[in-house]
């Protein structure tokens, strides 16, 4: 792969990660759901955006304060308690991913075009 495809790559993976991030903050309540203290100002993903194949679906990501964001294990300890369904949801993903099947090609225009939908 040229520099210059790595690059485009790049710029449209920052694009992807920015309109996934405000597309969960914009679905999030005010207040951090995990403390019920603090202000929602982070984009937590669920399963980690290393994965490409849930990096930006919004169902993957949970707004939640600044302070609840540095600790994961009570952001999943809080979503099985209360969104059971959602968390039975990552944890089927997360097997996906660690049996290692083969996911489909990224369509990052597809991908775009979803985020976009939702401003």
């Amino acid at each position: 792969m040229h520099s210059k495809s790595k690059k485009m790559i790049g710029s449209i993976v920052r694009t992807l990660d920015t309109l996934w991030n405000r597309g969960v903050l914009m679905k999030s309540p005010m207040v951090c759901p995990i403390c019920n203290d603090e202000p929602v100002t982070d984009a937590h993903h669920l399963i980690s955006r290393k994965y490409w194949r849930t990096r930006w679906l919004i169902k993957c990501g949970l707004g939640v304060g600044r302070r609840c964001h540095k600790y994961p294990a009570r952001t999943m300890t809080w979503l099985e308690k209360n969104r059971p369904e959602r968390y039975e949801w990552v944890q089927q993903q997360r097997k996906l991913i660690l049996t290692g099947q083969k996911p489909e090609p990224i369509d990052f225009d597809a991908v775009y075009k979803s985020l976009v939908r939702l401003y």
